[in-house]
């Protein structure tokens, strides 16, 4: 029980402002709705969309994940002299029996949405926005990505 109040102490304490620029609706809309119901498609989707939003292809990375076709992409908005990085994530994969809107493409779409908010903006923490492949196989693609961190 102490534990627990120590740390909402010092999460309270720590608690900062995130200041951001805001997407336009018809932007987020628009990002939503570029969604395609085939898992092969759905990577070079969400590239596309990141590239949009202004990541550059230095910034936007791919992390291969043993025993899938496509791969964890990853896009880092850096900040200066930080060591503290943010991980935003979301899978965009799908169950092939639905369209995998609202479980799935709706938090990956965002990603693009969310760093595009940052650009720009004097940041204390690297973002790291990560999209997840795999993850309606057991979530194999976060498993690879936070196996590659330790």
């Amino acid at each position: 029980m102490r534990l627990t109040a120590a740390l909402l102490w010092i999460s309270a304490a720590s608690a900062q402002t995130i200041r951001f620029t805001p997407v336009p609706q018809e932007t987020i809309e628009k990002r939503l709705g570029a969604y395609t119901t085939k898992n092969p498609e759905r990577e070079p989707a969400l590239r596309r969309l990141f590239e949009e939003a202004g990541c550059p292809g230095e910034k936007l990375a791919e992390q291969p994940v043993k025993g899938l076709k496509a791969p964890n992409l990853i896009c880092t908005l850096p900040a200066p002299d930080s060591g503290a990085v943010i991980v935003v994530g979301a899978h965009f994969d799908l169950e092939e029996a639905g369209d995998g809107v609202v479980d799935n493409w709706s938090g990956a779409s965002l990603l693009p949405s969310l760093y595009q908010g940052l650009l720009g903006v004097p940041l204390r923490h690297t973002f790291r926005f990560v999209s997840f492949s795999g993850e309606e196989r057991g979530m194999v693609g976060s498993q690879a990505y936070v196996k590659e961190l330790l």
